[in-house]
């Protein structure tokens, strides 16, 4: 079985991931994990950074809330850590992404969770894989444990990016660890609420999925 160890601080091939203006961290931001970048609907909203001796593996990455997080139309806004790379050892195949995640939430509306986009290159409209975690949400406190949490999810041969994180709806504070990517067989389920399809409308905010859409906009790794 092959295996892609992504620790917080992996140096595996990737490509950045562009932000707009409306993403640009604030300047008070802590550093991130190489490789890594913030992002998010409001992402000044949220400190980004690494906590030292965090996990029993070491450091972790964490998001916090630090101002008051929802918008003016009453959704959350939120907050995310991700990467962006070319899949070519993974194409054609399924993967699953293996994380450890640890929080503590603030309000009915926040919730956490890790994320996995596939950008696939097609003719406009662009169709796009998604689990987000939204259909099996994290919410009010893992009471100080590190929980393992699992994406699992088809590579289409026409792949040209995938994007993969954590990410943090609403206030609170989260710390993530131990990415890993691992090939597995047919029998491993694709989860997320419908397989490997779209996450439809009614399972996460039409913003959360715009803004996590945008996250995945930047040009294809070169192979």
């Amino acid at each position: 079985k092959k295996e892609l160890v992504v620790p917080m601080c992996s140096n595996f091939e990737r490509t950045e991931i562009p932000l707009t203006a409306d993403y640009l961290p604030s300047q008070k931001q802590s550093a991130l994990p190489e490789g890594w970048t913030r992002g998010g609907s409001h992402p000044t909203r949220y400190e980004m950074g690494i906590d030292e001796g965090k996990s029993s593996g070491g450091d972790a990455a964490f998001i916090h809330s630090t101002s008051l997080s929802l918008l003016p139309n009453g959704q959350p806004g939120f907050g995310t850590v991700c990467q962006r790379f070319y899949p070519k050892q993974f194409l054609g195949k399924r993967i699953k992404l293996t994380g450890h995640l640890c929080w503590n939430l603030v309000g009915p509306e926040s919730w956490t969770g890790m994320w996995v986009k596939v950008d696939l290159i097609t003719t406009n409209p662009r169709t796009f894989h998604l689990d987000n975690m939204a259909d099996r949400k994290l919410v009010g406190s893992s009471e100080g444990s590190w929980v393992e949490c699992e994406i699992v999810t088809d590579i289409p041969m026409n792949a040209e990016a995938l994007s993969f994180g954590f990410l943090l709806v609403g206030m609170g504070i989260i710390w993530a660890s131990d990415f890993k990517f691992e090939v597995v067989g047919n029998s491993v389920k694709p989860t997320g609420e419908r397989g490997n399809q779209r996450t439809p409308a009614d399972s996460v905010s039409q913003e959360l999925r715009d803004n996590l859409r945008k996250l995945s906009l930047g040009p294809k790794q070169g192979q």
